[in-house]
C-alpha cells in the first residue's frame, strides 16, 4: 500500500512561524492580556479560517494545499482586534446587529491605526437591498443572512463618520441609539 501523511512536517513549522511573527509584530500594538493559538489543517472553502474560540483563544485552520500564507497575519490581525473589542465592552458576547456593526467599525479604525491604511468605504450596494436602520435592534441570529455577511463592509463605510464625531477608545462604550445615528447619517 502507497499512502501519504499531510500535512507534512515543514507546513506545520511553516505555520507555526506564520503565527509567531503575527504575535510578535502586534503584541505591542494590541490592548489584550494574554492569547493561546490552536492550530490545525483541513480541508476549507477558503485557504484559512481565524477566528476566536473565546477572549483569549484563537483557532487557526488553513487548508495545506491552498495558499494561506499572504492572508494569515491579516487575519489574525482582524481576530486580536475582535478581542480586543469585546473586552472593552459592558457585554461579553455579540448579540445584536448593531453590536457587530460596531465591533466591524472599532477593528476597521484600530487596523488603519496599527498599519497606518486607509479605510475602504464601499457597501457594495447593499444599502439597497436592506433597510439597515429597522434591522439593528435584530438579534444577530435572527437578522437577515445579507445583513450578516456583510457587517464588515457596512462598518467599514461608517469609520470615518464615527471617528469624526468619537474617539477609537471611546467606540466600544457605544450604545445603540448613537451607532443608529450614524447609520442614519450615511444610509439615508
Amino acid at each position: 500500500m502507497d499512502y501519504l501523511v499531510k500535512p507534512r512536517e515543514h507546513q506545520f513549522s511553516k505555520l507555526r512561524r506564520k503565527v509567531e511573527q503575527a504575535a510578535r509584530q502586534y503584541s505591542h500594538s494590541i490592548d489584550i492580556e494574554s492569547v493561546d493559538f490552536y492550530t490545525g489543517f483541513q480541508s476549507l472553502k477558503h485557504p484559512a479560517i481565524v477566528e476566536a474560540s473565546s477572549r483569549n483563544k484563537i483557532n487557526i485552520s488553513v487548508d495545506p494545499e491552498k495558499e494561506w500564507e499572504e492572508e494569515i497575519g491579516e487575519e489574525i490581525l482582524s481576530t486580536l482586534l475582535e478581542i480586543e473589542f469585546i473586552e472593552k465592552t459592558e457585554y461579553n458576547t455579540i448579540n445584536f446587529v448593531w453590536q457587530e456593526i460596531l465591533k466591524d467599525v472599532y477593528t476597521t479604525a484600530r487596523k488603519k491605526q496599527v498599519q497606518n491604511m486607509e479605510a475602504r468605504r464601499e457597501d457594495g450596494g447593499i444599502v439597497e437591498e436592506l433597510n439597515i436602520v429597522d434591522e439593528l435592534s435584530e438579534p444577530i441570529m435572527e437578522c437577515e443572512e445579507l445583513l450578516y455577511r456583510n457587517t464588515g463592509l457596512i462598518g467599514e463605510k461608517l469609520v470615518s463618520e464615527m471617528l469624526e464625531e468619537y474617539g477609537i477608545e471611546e467606540l466600544p462604550g457605544l450604545k445603540m441609539s448613537e451607532v443608529k445615528e450614524t447609520v442614519k447619517q450615511v444610509y439615508n
